[in-house]
């Protein structure tokens, strides 16, 4: 078993780390972590097992949901090692494997803070200075999701000679993140 840590952070908003900063500048921090965790397993030289496990943190996530935990496992089978097909190997097949894997990724928001709430001045109401949202506060923003299936084979023939691969792959996005998406007015974030 393998674990790796990374830690890593960024910065934003140049004209004041130069010196030049101006009426709408301004400094932005990120941070990330990830861990990541690996296994492989190989039976008799024919079966492979692989499986992984990334842990994701993120502090443009809203507070509740800055972790994200993204697995990923496949299986293949080294069909040239079989007993049934040593005949074959022996003459003109090099690689026979069928294999078939599902993992997940994340993505963070772009930015910084893009889950807090922010109000801007408004108009003014009975001769005093008003406020209006601007931003919803989003506590529990969700990581964007993708999940994504492989199916494949490989053939390798005459030496090498010859090779085939096939790979039929699917993708499905979860919690799809967007940005300027418009509200309805009623609900006071409206465009």
């Amino acid at each position: 078993m393998v674990c790796l840590f990374r830690l890593v952070g960024s910065y934003s908003g140049t004209a004041v780390l130069e010196g030049s900063a101006g009426m709408n500048s301004s400094e932005a921090e990120t941070r990330s972590v990830s861990f990541i965790g690996l296994l492989n397993y190989t039976l008799l030289d024919r079966y492979v097992m692989h499986a992984s496990l990334n842990a994701e943190g993120n502090s443009a996530m809203g507070r509740n949901k800055r972790m994200g935990y993204f697995p990923a496992a496949g299986i293949a089978w080294n069909l040239q090692n079989e007993p049934f097909l040593e005949a074959a190997r022996d003459r003109w097949l090099d690689e026979a494997k069928i294999r078939i894997s599902i993992g997940q990724s994340g993505r963070a928001p772009s930015g910084t803070s893009v889950y807090l709430g922010a109000y801007i001045k408004g108009d003014n109401y009975m001769n005093m200075a008003g406020t209006k949202p601007e931003r919803m506060q989003l506590d529990d923003l969700h990581w964007e999701t993708s999940t994504e299936y492989n199916y494949g084979a490989d053939v390798m023939l005459f030496g090498g000679r010859l090779k085939f691969t096939f790979d039929y792959y699917q993708r499905y996005v979860k919690d799809l993140l967007q940005s300027n998406y418009g509200l309805p007015s009623s609900t006071g974030f409206g465009s």
